[in-house]
């Protein structure tokens, strides 16, 4: 029986600086679709960068960034992205790093995710 569920990861807002979601458990899914959705620009950042870390032990360490699932990097003002993960292990989060931002400077986006089980 297939099953979906819709997680927010981060809620619209207005970012500064970088950001670490919280823990996401994907132990009991199959495959997550994990969207990237940027609706402003604010000045004069110059990057936006996101990627999805593995945790292996729920939430405690998180993998290398060389094994994370990066988004293509955001540099202008807008930008729908989604990554399909079908490798999940028990859970990951999503790191998002600006570049050249300053105080009242960044970028306005959400992160959500639809999990799904297969089977």
């Amino acid at each position: 029986m297939r099953e979906t569920k819709v997680v927010e990861i981060l809620a619209s807002a207005a970012q500064i600086g970088s950001v670490n979601s919280a823990y996401i458990d994907t132990a009991a899914w199959d495959e997550a679709h994990v969207f990237l959705v940027v609706t402003a620009k604010t000045s004069t950042p110059t990057t936006l960068d996101a990627a999805v870390t593995y945790s292996f032990d729920y939430g405690t360490t998180y993998a290398a960034p060389v094994t994370a699932e990066p988004f293509t990097q955001v540099t202008g003002a807008t930008s729908t992205q989604c990554l399909k993960l079908t490798n999940l292990g028990k859970g990951f989060r999503v790191e998002v790093t600006m570049v050249g931002g300053e105080a009242g400077k960044g970028w306005t986006f959400y992160i959500e995710a639809v999990l799904k089980r297969l089977s």
